[in-house]
């Protein structure tokens, strides 16, 4: 692997991307580029915001390797994220916010679309949601 893409958002699936890439990129022995998308008429103070917020990352996490940081203005994330995917043998990033909900009926998800035309392996992660128990799951399982 030459080198692995992080997409950042700020979302608690994202987290748990950001939080393994410097041992996978240990173990793979790849620097890392993290990737965030923020909106064309973002104001300057956000940007920075987002650079600091990902120079905090890296400087906090025990990254071995080069860790490139890339803001792009966009907003089309999933291409933006494809895009950046030329130089590019791994895409870790976190299952976007709605991802495989209600709410993807109406539009193409990012994760969705990024999963479908992304031309390198993707390692997504999805933070942990117990669910609840329902009366028809009992009656499934027996109890």
């Amino acid at each position: 692997v030459k080198r692995m893409l992080l997409a950042v958002e700020e979302t608690a699936s994202c987290r748990l991307a950001v939080n393994i890439a410097p041992a996978l990129s240990e173990e793979l022995r790849c620097p890392v580029a993290l990737l965030r998308a923020i909106p064309p008429g973002a104001a300057p103070t956000e940007e920075q915001g987002v650079v600091s917020w990902m120079e905090e990352i890296v400087g906090n996490l025990p990254f071995r390797l080069p860790a490139e940081k890339l803001v792009v203005r966009s907003h089309k994330v999933a291409k933006t994220i494809l895009e950046n995917l030329r130089e590019t043998d791994l895409l870790l990033m976190g299952a976007s916010r709605h991802a495989g909900a209600i709410s993807s009926l109406f539009g193409t998800d990012v994760t969705e679309e990024v999963l479908e035309k992304a031309g390198v392996p993707v390692l997504l992660l999805k933070r942990y949601q117990e669910q609840k128990s329902s009366h028809f799951s009992g009656i499934l399982s027996g109890r």
